[in-house]
């Protein structure tokens, strides 16, 4: 079986900017560290906890990623608009 991984946010999936959320990730059939990392740290900030901050309208994806195997991947992608983000998953 392939390594994966499943993740949700922690309360909600819609935050005002300056706000953030969490991205609760599980690791499923596998050992090691998941990264996190966004495509635009203008649009949204993640840090090594999976907490995300909403920082400015856009949109853009957030890659959780098994440190040493990036092809067990998962992705959020994220649009903001009206100064809330909204979750796609």
């Amino acid at each position: 079986v392939d390594p994966f991984i499943d993740a949700t946010f922690e309360n909600v999936s819609i935050v005002k900017i300056g706000e953030t959320t969490k991205i609760n990730a599980n690791l499923k059939y596998a050992n090691g560290t998941l990264k996190y990392k966004s495509n635009s740290d203008a649009i949204a900030r993640v840090d090594e906890n999976g907490v995300v901050t909403a920082v400015s309208e856009g949109y853009t994806v957030i890659t959780i990623y098994l440190e040493g195997n990036e092809n067990a991947e998962w992705n959020f992608r994220h649009c903001w608009q009206a100064n809330n983000i909204r979750s796609n998953q």
